[in-house]
């Protein structure tokens, strides 16, 4: 959606990943006291949602292009589509949530850190703008399946379950809209070489 570099975005995607399942049991025990975390409950969630379906994909890639090729365009707007709509669904579930939230000025710290942590990972992102985008929107993305494991296996307080899941959907608004502007930034930027090029 922000239009960035996909290969890229892929292999940042699996450095994320198995960096989380080897860095979160050791640091976070550090950072909190009394926090257990277990890496194969963490491993769990990414290996048969995120890896499995990428492996398959790649799969069909390979020795199928024809077929992948066809295929593509539809699965790419069934992935939207399904972004959409768990967008949705997630807002009326946690509607009182958001509320409360709001009312307590959380969502605006949580707001603040989403956009700085976008816009580090966007500078730092190299020379190319698709790469920036990507590492903007990975840098500002959280891993919430293993935020949540780790939330409803150590903690009572439902809050933090609340926070959790209320700080996945403004991240999820924020980093759409943000590579959104971003990608129409840039395209602003090359009309203008263009025209100063024909001039």
């Amino acid at each position: 959606m922000s239009k960035g570099n996909v290969a890229f975005s892929t292999g940042l995607m699996m450095l994320l990943m198995f960096g989380t399942i080897i860095y979160m049991p050791i640091v976070l025990p550090l950072v909190l006291q009394g926090v257990q975390v277990n890496s194969w409950e963490i491993a769990k969630p990414l290996l048969f949602l995120m890896l499995s379906p990428l492996a398959i994909g790649l799969f069909i890639k390979a020795k199928f292009a024809a077929i992948a090729s066809s295929f593509q365009p539809i699965v790419s707007k069934i992935s939207s589509a399904g972004l959409f709509l768990g967008l949705a669904v997630r807002l009326a579930v946690h509607f009182y949530e958001i509320i409360t939230l709001l009312q307590t000025g959380a969502i605006l710290v949580c707001a603040v850190f989403i956009v700085f942590s976008f816009s580090v990972g966007y500078l730092l992102g190299g020379p190319g703008i698709d790469t920036q985008r990507v590492l903007g929107v990975g840098t500002a993305q959280r891993n919430f399946a293993a935020a949540l494991l780790v939330g409803t296996s150590n903690f009572d307080d439902p809050n933090v379950v609340s926070i959790i899941m209320v700080t996945s959907l403004l991240m999820l608004v924020i980093v759409l809209i943000a590579g959104q502007k971003f990608t129409e930034i840039q395209e602003e930027k090359i009309l203008e070489i263009d025209q100063v090029k024909v001039s």
